[in-house]
C-alpha cells in the first residue's frame, strides 16, 4: 500500500526572475522523487537546475508562515503541490 506524505522542499534561490518556488514548495506526494517529478513538471526550469537546500517530511503545517504560506495552500492531504497554489 501506497501511502502519501506531506514535504516542505526549500531551494536555493534561482537565477531566474520569475521563480514560484521561492518561498518554498508544499507537496504531497508518495516519496521524495515523486515530489521532485511533480515539482518539475510544473516548474521553468528542469528539477535538475533547482538546488534542494532542505526536505521536511511530514511536515506539520502548522509550523509554516502563517501570514504569507497558510493563507495560500491549497489541499495538502491529496496528491499534488499545495504551496504555491499554482492550480
Amino acid at each position: 500500500m501506497l501511502i502519501l506524505q506531506r514535504c516542505w522542499i526549500t531551494f536555493e534561490r534561482s537565477k531566474q526572475e520569475q521563480f514560484p518556488f521561492s518561498l518554498g514548495c508544499g507537496v504531497t506526494a508518495f516519496s521524495l522523487e515523486d515530489a521532485l517529478q511533480m515539482i518539475h513538471e510544473a516548474a521553468a526550469a528542469p528539477v535538475k537546475e533547482l538546488i534542494v537546500r532542505e526536505v521536511i517530511e511530514n511536515i506539520d503545517i502548522s509550523t509554516l508562515d502563517e501570514l504569507h504560506i497558510i493563507p495560500n495552500i491549497g489541499t495538502p492531504v491529496l496528491r499534488g503541490i499545495w504551496f504555491p497554489n499554482i492550480q
